[in-house]
Parts: structure tokens; sequence; C-alpha cells
């Protein structure tokens, strides 16, 4: 691409990054079923919250449930209204409209802090980073609560420049408290954190006094929903309250993940931060190299990135529980940082090292997508060869195997897009090279969303189980008992999504009988694994009860029984 095409989109960055958006996160949101393990389960609290009316008390299975605060469920219900009900796409929008929201204001504060060139680098660096975009199409709170976070941030950061300004800092602390509400506290006590060293390492002792007062805006906008729906929690008797809950959601996940299996290492995000920056992650050398060597940390916005990025790693480093979209809340940082990289490049003398290495880097991304394209297009004597290798129970191979054709699909796209790179890389400047390569990576992502993602949908959805279950049920049943000793709490919301019911955790043989005495017509579910000990009964010849034996749901088998004959 020339550089003139360069800078006619630098010109027309919004409407690009933003018609880029709609394109990458918006027409395939409804071509999947909603995907264990969140998705589901969040979109049941959704889905009742939507039918009920009741917006302040989220609900999971009939009972209030605020591992996550409301703020999703909102956005997901206002979608849903407009679009006319609760699915797939109308939830999902959730998240996409957060992600364009949080690409405006990386745009706006990039043209404001950087010059019209960076702004463009930086949006088009996180629209197409793999996890970022992933999650901007998936029914997580994680990108709304990065709004709140990264938008709190730089709006703050405006009003605390050469002219202080209160508004921008009000409304910073209004969007903490937006984070709050999606997520939690954390949405207010990493960004205090961040702030408090920013504000330390200028030695400005009185703007860390005046964050107090401040937060007080975000406890004012997320205190009349904790308080009301604490009222409710009290109102019907559970024993654990509100407090409870939320130092349960916060405070003890933070000391232990093992409850829910997010354990991992102390530099578990070191790790995986290469992958989920993708591709933009291999200039991170150079970004550092280029804030090191010019002294660029000590400008105060340049300043205010390095400590959001390497403060997020560090506290969430330090927590037990880890996943890799926690760290969702610094990549606007990551990508602010190498977007200004980027639009260096522009002035960078070609013989400079600076250049030169970005060449380096942009030649070793085009031979690393021409590889992928490869294995793409490889992909059913790779499948073949791993079936062989390691025998799948049918359902699962046979979903494999329809993962071929998109695949390579993919293959060809990725190839493409490898060697219109690698034309760039070799033939132009690493400024018209990294343009393609977010193109390539726009193109690569929308092969992805209309082909494989639906292809791989037999592997991770409940949905079918689900309206088997609910067609299998008389009129007016909405029960079914869920029989998995270790997993059945974690897997009833994929059930219930689509059962659009209530789920009974059984936990015995006993359990089981007393449910057919409630619901003599309904149905248990009872994983396979579970099963042993259910035939094995002398009270009762549970296998005349089964009615399904191969109920698949996610890569699971499942067992349907009906009430044993007396």
């Amino acid at each position: 691409m020339s550089g003139g095409a360069v800078d006619r989109a630098v010109r027309n960055r919004t409407w690009l990054v933003l018609l880029l958006a709609l394109v990458l996160y918006v027409p395939f949101n409804g071509m999947r079923d909603l995907w264990y393990p969140d998705e589901p389960d969040i979109g049941e609290v959704a889905q009742k919250m939507y039918e009920s009316g009741d917006l302040v008390a989220p609900r999971r299975n009939g009972t209030v449930w605020v591992d996550y605060p409301p703020m999703l469920y909102w956005v997901g219900c206002g979608v849903a209204f407009l679009a006319g009900g609760v699915g797939e796409w109308s939830l999902r929008m959730a998240s996409a409209l957060g992600a364009l929201a949080l690409l405006w204001l990386v745009l706006r504060a990039g043209a404001r802090w950087f010059g019209a060139e960076a702004a463009l680098w930086s949006a088009l660096a996180l629209l197409t980073m793999v996890q970022f975009a992933y999650n901007a199409v998936s029914y997580r709170p994680d990108v709304l609560f990065t709004l709140g976070f990264a938008g709190g941030l730089l709006l703050y950061a405006e009003g605390v420049g050469e002219r202080a300004r209160a508004g921008p800092r009000i409304a910073g602390f209004a969007l903490f408290g937006f984070a709050v509400l999606a997520k939690g506290v954390l949405g207010l006590l990493l960004p205090g954190l961040i702030l408090v060293l920013y504000h330390g390492s200028r030695r400005e002792w009185r703007r860390i006094l005046a964050l107090a007062p401040l937060s007080l805006v975000s406890l004012a906008l997320y205190l009349p929903w904790f308080v009301a729906c604490g009222k409710v929690m009290v109102d019907e008797g559970l024993s654990a309250g509100i407090l409870t809950e939320v130092w349960e959601q916060n405070c003890a996940r933070f000391l232990s993940g093992e409850e829910r299996g997010h354990g991992q290492p102390l530099l578990y995000y070191v790790g995986v931060l290469w992958a989920d920056l993708a591709p933009w992650s291999l200039f991170l050398p150079l970004v550092a190299w280029q804030l090191v060597r010019d002294k660029l940390w000590r400008e105060p916005r340049t300043r205010l990135l390095v400590i959001w990025a390497l403060t997020s790693v560090a506290f969430l480093s330090l927590a037990a529980t880890k996943r890799q979209v926690y760290l969702l809340v610094a990549y606007p940082a990551f990508a602010l940082l190498i977007g200004r990289w980027l639009a260096g490049l522009a002035t960078t003398a070609p013989a400079d090292a600076m250049a030169r290495a970005a060449r380096v880097g942009l030649r070793a991304l085009a031979v690393i997508l021409g590889a992928a394209g490869l294995a793409a297009l490889a992909s059913p004597w790779i499948l073949a060869a791993v079936l062989a290798h390691k025998p799948r129970p049918a359902f699962e191979a046979e979903a494999l195997t329809a993962l071929a054709g998109p695949l390579r699909i993919l293959g060809v796209v990725v190839l493409a897009a490898a060697a219109w790179l690698a034309h760039a890389a070799w033939a132009r400047g690493p400024r018209s090279a990294a343009l393609r390569l977010a193109a390539a990576m726009a193109a690569t992502f929308v092969v992805v969303q209309a082909f494989v993602l639906p292809a791989a949908d037999p592997l991770k959805t409940y949905a079918p189980a689900g309206r088997w279950l609910r067609a299998q049920l008389p009129a007016g049943e909405r029960h079914v008992a869920l029989h998995y000793l270790d997993l059945g709490f974690h897997k009833m919301g994929a059930f219930a999504y689509e059962l659009d019911g209530w789920i009974v955790l059984t936990k015995s043989e006993a359990d089981i009988e007393a449910f057919f005495a409630d619901h003599p017509d309904s149905l248990c579910v009872v994983a396979a694994s579970e099963l042993d000990p259910i035939l094995a009964s002398t009270r009762h010849d549970w296998r005349t009860a089964i009615v399904r034996d191969d109920l698949i749901a996610g890569r699971r088998p499942y067992v349907v029984l009906r009430a044993p004959s007396r």
C-alpha cells in the first residue's frame, strides 16, 4: 500500500476503524450458540432478567447470583429489547458495543496525545489483537469492564494536563463506577493504584489526596444497586449476604485460585501476553527500546501508559486466580504505546536501527502467517493423524473432521495475506507493511468468525441438549435434574439457558428419587462418568428408566432418565 493510501487512512481514521470494527464484531454474532463455560451461564441470568423485568437482582437458576454485578445484563437486556428478544446475537452485542466505544476513546486519546497517525495505529492494533477481538464477539463482562477501566483512565488524564480540569477527572471516576458495575470493585481499586503510582512518580502529592473524594463518584454509581440487591438477598433469607459475595468474588479469589481451577504460576501473564497481543506483541521489545533510548517514558502521557501496562501485569500476576481475559484491561495501554511507535516509523530513516528491526519483525510475521496458512491447508491430514494417534468419541471425531473445510478456506486467506504482507515487508517500507498486517488480521478474523467458529460449535455448545430436553417436558414443567457430582453447579447454567427453566442438582440416588417424587413427568440428566453407581443400585432397576444414553453436551456424554416404574 502506498504512502498516499496510508495518509488517506490517517485522515479518515475514525470512520475506517469503526467501520472495520462493525464488520468484524457485529454480523456473525448469531452464527453459533453460546459457548460453555461462561456464555450460557451469564446468558441465563440475562434471559431471566429480561423475562422478569427485575433489573435489581441477577438470578441464576432462580437464586440471586452476584458473581458479576448487573451492567452486562443491563446492556444485554437493552439490546434484546431493541432486537425483539434474547438471543446469541443480541447478547454478544453488549461486548461489541463496548469494543466500539473503547476504540473510539482510544482514537480520541491517541489523536490528542500523540497525533492522528498514532491514533490510527493504536486503534488498528487494539482492534486486531487476538484476545481483544475474540472477547468483542463473546458474551462476557470483560470488554465492558475494560471500557470503564480504560476509558476512566483516559478521561482522567485529560483533566490533569497542563490545564487542570475537574470535569474529565469526575467523568473518569464515573467510568470507574461503570467498571465496578461491570465486574466488581477491582474496577476502582486497580485504576486507583495506577493513578497513585503515576502521581507519586511525579511527586504530585495533592493529586493523590484528591483521589479519595473522586472515588465517591464511583461509589455513588455502584452503591444504589449494591444496597438494593443486598436488601433483596436479606428479604429472601439467603445465608450469604452481598458483602460476603463481594468478598468471595474479589478478595477470596485473589488469594486462592483453586475453587474454579484458575490457579496459575506467578509469571503466567508474562507468557500468555505474547499470544494474546499477537501479532503486535512481536514489536513490544522495539517499543521498550524506543521508550528507553529516546527517554519517552518521561513524558506525562507516556509515563501513565507505561505505569498502567506494567502495574496491571504485576498486580494481576500476584493474584492466585489468573485467566487470559483478566489482562484485557491493559490492552488499550499497550495499543497506544505500540501505535505511537508505529507512527514513528514514518519519520524514521530507512537505515536507522529501529526501522531495520521493524522490517525484520514484519518479514518474520509474513513467514509465520505463511506457515499458519500452510498448516490450515493441511488440516485434513493433520486432523486425520491426530484422530489416528488418539481416537476420540464418534461425535467429537465427526465435529473435528467437519472443521477441515473451514480451515482450508482460512488457509487460502491467510496464505494470500502472508504473500501480500511479504511483498510490502521486502519491497516497501515498514509503515505500509504494518497497515497490510492490520488488514490481513482483519480478513483472517472475518473468515474465523464466518466459517471456523460456527464449524467448531458442536464442540462447545450445550444448546442442542437443552432444546431436546425442553421438547421432552410436558406443558408447564420446567424443572430438570442434573446428576454431576464434580461439575454440576458449573454446568447447570449451560443446560438452563436453552431449557429456559431450572436445574435441580442431585448428589445421590435418594436425591434423584426425591426429585421424581416432586416432578414425576420430568427428566434427570446423569453425566456418563457418574452412571455406574446409579446402575449398581438394588433399590431400582435404573436401566429401564433410561430414555436416552447418547445426549451430547459440549464434549461430554450424558444419560437421561425418567422416573422408574414402581
